[in-house]
């Protein structure tokens, strides 16, 4: 075999982008909404959008070659069009205008996070072919230049975006293993970026791939982002995760491993019965609304692009939207308290106090027996 993109409708590339959209999402803070990430209530723009921006950054960038972020919005455009030859184009143009001039370490970084980005999504429209590993190499390496000028960029994510490319690279075609939670757990929790310390940091890189990268159709993800949850004590949200991947599935949507979620899968700290019933029929409920919700934003915008209008160029561009919200019910999406975290520690230490007491109590009877 020679690929491993494998199964019907093989996971996308879950991978960050760089342009001005992203700057503006990073503008609203570090509490990214993790159930509206998983419900899909996110900014989602259709071909237009992109092509629209695209053919006014070409013409900029003809009359300021200097400015690099042109070439970063350009390059994110294409990639977001599936052109990803000239999403790569893009960056190689970027490289020279940077070489005639006097780049900060954030163009640096950008043009990294971009070229690594750009080049494991061609690799995965390619097939993903682990004989052909050429992209995805080259990839990676950029992804860690990247992380190297600034780690703590995407709000971390990007670790974890090069987490998933290590562990593609590191499959083979043959790979058959047996997996408890989400086909990657093991690698994360190997790497340290998957246990109880960094669950935190695990949500916020999942979501981040999901929101800002390429990641909202990939199963693999979802499943991460359920185990994190997980691991963060928020079964109710990882079992709506869990929801999420089990619709991608139903879409055709598969695990790079050809690995299938099936609803008696173990995840550690996933709920129980009613709850899990009740977690995954509010999903399904908020699902619909947030499709709903993309569908009118969607056609709102499709109508403005198409008059001309642009949120890049007209300050009154959304006027007349509502940005809409979404409401829980039926079910408490809350995070378990430490003590239940911490439960089964508390409850070895309150034996192991119990059994010594009573070691004392016996050596004691003994002693006075003896006397």
């Amino acid at each position: 075999m020679a690929s491993i993109a494998l199964i019907l409708g093989a996971t996308i590339a879950p991978a960050c982008r760089w342009d001005r959209d992203t700057l503006a999402e990073e503008a609203k803070g570090k509490g990214l909404d993790v159930l509206k990430t998983i419900v899909g209530h996110f900014d989602r723009n259709p071909p237009l959008y992109y092509r629209t921006r695209l053919d006014r950054v070409a013409r900029e960038i003809t009359e300021k070659p200097g400015d690099l972020n042109l070439y970063d919005d350009a390059g994110v455009a294409c990639d977001h069009l599936g052109d990803f030859d000239a999403a790569i184009a893009w960056m190689e143009k970027k490289f020279k205008a940077m070489d005639k001039g006097e780049p900060t370490d954030a163009d640096r970084y950008r043009y990294h996070a971009n070229l690594g980005t750009f080049l494991a999504h061609r690799w995965f429209a390619n097939k993903a072919d682990l004989n052909k590993p050429q992209d995805l190499d080259r990839g990676i390496d950029h992804i860690k230049k990247a992380i190297a000028i600034n780690p703590e960029a995407h709000f971390g994510r990007e670790v974890y975006q090069l987490a998933l490319m290590e562990w593609t690279r590191s499959r083979t075609p043959d790979d058959d293993q047996e997996f408890i939670g989400a086909p990657i757990t093991e690698y994360l929790l190997d790497k340290g970026l998957l246990d109880w310390s960094e669950a935190d940091k695990a949500v916020e890189g999942f979501t981040g791939l999901i929101r800002l990268g390429n990641a909202w159709e990939s199963v693999d993800v979802f499943a991460g982002l359920a185990d994190a949850l997980m691991h963060q004590g928020n079964g109710t949200l990882g079992e709506a995760a869990l929801g999420r991947v089990l619709e991608l599935q139903d879409q055709g949507k598969r695990s790079i491993t050809g690995w299938k979620f099936e609803q008696k899968t173990f995840f550690e700290g996933r709920p129980m019965g009613h709850e899990q019933d009740q977690a995954q029929s509010e999903f399904k409920r908020l699902r619909a609304e947030a499709e709903s919700w993309h569908s009118n934003r969607t056609e709102f915008m499709t109508a403005k692009l198409q008059r001309g209008e642009h949120p890049d160029t007209h300050a009154d561009f959304w006027s007349g939207f509502d940005s809409g919200s979404i409401e829980v019910k039926g079910i408490p999406f809350y995070k378990r308290t430490e003590f239940l975290m911490t439960a089964p520690i508390f409850c070895v230490g309150f034996v192991v106090l119990a059994l010594t007491i009573f070691g004392v109590w016996v050596v004691v009877r003994v002693v006075r027996a003896r006397a």
